[in-house]
This record gives structure tokens, sequence and C-alpha cells, in this order.
């Protein structure tokens, strides 16, 4: 599936959600495709970030208003959000998400330490919705193969990454953490 975090509402619809802000979806498939030039260049859904200022929520932001107030043509995902200082809790705004016709949501910071949301924040917001039959939520998976411990660089100054791979040397022995 193909996304991209969209830094706020007003930059992922066209509707007018709050009175003197500029709203334009700079997502939607025509301009993607216009801007890469890729007729596949599209999302499969949208992601937007919202964060509360002073606060409180923007009224236009997905805290605020359910999904089909975006009257966009794909699902839309909460991607990045915090609780903190919001006098909310981080259950309540998963539960909110829910509710509102939203694809999905996930807190900011899963790892923590950045004295906003930690990983029992998330935990919360998890668990508040973990019943819901509409919902896929598994506290106990285990975590992912670790794919990205790699680098992105070659082993030498003689081949790139893209020659190493056009000649199928990414799977040979001596290539173990180079050319990802």
């Amino acid at each position: 599936l193909v996304t991209i975090g969209s830094w706020s509402e007003f930059a992922s619809t066209n509707q007018v959600l709050e009175s003197g802000r500029k709203f334009f979806n700079y997502y939607n498939d025509s301009c993607l495709v216009k801007a890469g030039g890729e007729p596949a260049g599209t999302l499969d859904y949208y992601q937007i970030h919202t964060y509360a200022d002073s606060g409180t929520f923007h009224p236009g932001s997905p805290m605020s208003v359910d999904a089909a107030s975006y009257a966009l043509d794909k699902p839309v995902v909460i991607g990045e959000f915090a609780a903190s200082g919001t006098g909310s809790t981080t259950a309540a705004l998963y539960q909110h998400a829910l509710s509102g016709g939203y694809g999905g949501i996930w807190d900011w910071a899963l790892i923590g330490g950045d004295g906003v949301d930690q990983m029992e924040d998330a935990a919360e917001g998890m668990v508040a919705v973990q019943a819901d039959p509409r919902t896929v939520v598994d506290m106990n998976a285990s975590p992912p193969t670790d794919t990205c411990s790699c680098s992105d660089v070659a082993p030498d100054d003689q081949y790139t990454c893209a020659e190493q791979s056009g000649w199928g040397a990414c799977d040979e022995d001596w290539m173990a953490g180079w050319c990802c």
C-alpha cells in the first residue's frame, strides 16, 4: 500500500473546514500523476497528521471532524497525533477515529523518549479499540524481521548499488550490509 503523511488537513482536502484557512488536496490522483508522470503514481489511502495548538485541535482537524467531512475518494488514516496536552486521553482519540469512519490511527511515538506520548499511551489507545470487530489489534505480535539494518552504500567506489543490483550481486555473502 502506498501513502504519504501529510503535515495537516490543510494540504489534504479541497473542503474548507475552517474559515480563513486555505485547503487544497495536493495528494489527489491528478496532482500526483501530473507531478510524477506515472499513471499508477497514486496513493492507496490518505494519511493526515494532526497536532493540537495550545491544547486544542483545529476545527478541521481529524480529531474535530469525521472522515467523511474531507470528501475524499479513498480511506483516511490519522497517521500521527499526540494526546499530550490536549485534555483528552489516547484511548478517547483512538475511539473517536474508529467512530468517525477513519481507516486507522496511530500515535506519534510508539518508542517514546521525546516527552510527548510513550509506548504506554499508544497501548492505551490500541487496547481501547481492540475488542471492536472492525479492528485488528494484536498486542502480543512478534516484531517483523528487520529488513532495514543495512546501508545504501556500495562496498567500494568502483561500482554503484544500482550496478551491483543489476548484476544480481545483492544476494552474495560479500554484499551483506551493503546496497539495500
